[in-house]
C-alpha cells in the first residue's frame, strides 16, 4: 500500500523519501495554472544520511525561525518571506481546527534554499534522485523534513509539503488520494481555500460535461505515478465538497478519521457516499455550480 514508508519500516537508521514535487511548471505564459502530475514516489534508502546532517550546512543558513515543533532555516533572510513563515507557523493550527484532528509533537523541519543550484547541490549529497524535483518531503525517524528552493511558487510548494507532514503527524494512515486532496486544499493561502483555489475552473468545466469524481477509482490509487492532473483536481474537489458541502458529507470524513485513529477499518468513501448521501453526484454538482 502506498503512503509514506517510515524509516523504521526499512531500517532504524535510514530514512526514506516520501512526497516529492518535481520541477514542472504550474502556470502557462498567461499565468493560468496548469494542472499537471507533479509528485512521484521515490522510495530509496539514503545510505549516507546521518542524524542532524542538515546542521552540517550551518554556514549556509542565514536565517532561522523556531515555533514549537516547527523550525525553518533559510539561505536568505526569512523576513523577505515573512508571510510564508507566518502561514506555515499557523498551518498546523488551521489543519487541526478545520479537520478536527490533533497532531503529535514530532518535529517538522523546513529548509529553504536561495536558488535551484544551491538546492540541487545540497539535495545531491543526500537524495541524488531528487535533484530534479521542485520540493521534497522526507519522513525521517526523528522528524519530517521539507526542502524547497526560492522561485515564484515556493510558497505553494512549502504549504503543500507541510500539509503532508502535519497530516502524518495527525493520522496513522492517510489514503493517497485524500492525502493529495487535502494538500491541494491547504496549499493556497487561507483566505483563498474556500472560493479561489485554481482547481475551481477545472472542476466546474468537468461538471458541465456531466463528470463527477470516481471515488472507487481514486481509492484504488496506491502509487503517485498512477495519479494524473484530473486525479489531483478530483481529489481536491471531494475534499472541498466534504468541508464546505452538506453536513452529511462532512460526517463521512469525520467518521473516517475517527475510525483510523481508533485503529478500526474505515468504510470506503465510495461506499459511504451513496449510503449516507443518496444521489451524491447531484449534491456534488449543486455544490460546484
Amino acid at each position: 500500500m502506498k503512503l509514506l514508508l517510515t524509516d523504521q519500516a526499512i531500517s532504524p537508521t535510514i530514512p526514506v523519501l516520501g512526497h516529492v514535487r518535481p520541477a514542472f511548471p504550474r502556470h502557462d505564459r498567461w499565468g493560468t495554472r496548469m494542472i499537471l502530475p507533479r509528485r512521484y514516489p521515490l522510495l530509496f534508502a539514503l545510505c549516507l544520511w546521518a542524524s542532524g546532517a542538515e546542521l552540517a550546512w550551518a554556514t549556509g543558513w542565514k536565517s532561522q525561525h523556531e515555533a514549537g515543533g516547527l523550525s525553518i532555516r533559510a539561505e536568505f533572510p526569512l523576513r523577505e518571506v515573512q508571510s510564508l513563515v507566518d502561514e506555515v507557523s499557523a498551518l498546523q493550527g488551521d489543519i487541526e481546527a478545520t479537520l478536527g484532528l490533533e497532531a503529535s509533537d514530532r518535529p517538522i523541519e523546513v529548509y529553504l534554499f536561495a536558488s535551484k543550484g544551491s538546492y540541487s547541490a545540497y539535495v545531491a549529497q543526500r537524495v541524488p534522485e531528487g535533484v530534479k524535483r521542485r520540493a521534497l518531503y522526507v519522513q525521517g525517524k526523528d522528524a519530517g523534513r521539507i526542502y524547497a528552493y526560492r522561485h515564484r511558487e515556493m510558497e505553494i510548494d512549502v504549504r503543500h509539503e507541510a500539509t503532508h507532514a502535519i497530516l502524518h503527524n495527525c493520522l496513522p494512515f492517510v489514503p493517497l488520494w485524500l492525502d493529495e486532496g487535502l494538500a491541494e486544499y491547504f496549499e493556497v493561502p487561507a483566505v483563498d481555500r474556500k472560493l479561489k483555489n485554481p482547481h475551481f475552473s477545472g472542476i466546474k468545466w468537468a461538471r458541465r460535461l456531466g463528470g463527477r469524481p470516481n471515488l472507487a477509482a481514486l481509492e484504488k490509487k496506491r502509487d503517485l505515478l498512477d495519479m494524473d492532473g484530473d486525479d489531483y483536481r478530483d481529489a481536491w474537489a471531494v475534499v472541498h465538497f466534504m468541508l464546505h458541502g452538506p453536513p452529511a458529507a462532512r460526517k463521512v470524513l469525520d467518521d473516517y478519521f475517527r475510525a483510523s485513529i481508533n485503529g478500526d477499518v474505515p468504510q470506503p468513501f465510495a461506499e459511504a457516499f451513496p449510503a449516507r448521501l443518496g444521489n451524491w453526484g447531484t449534491l456534488f454538482s449543486q455544490h460546484f455550480r
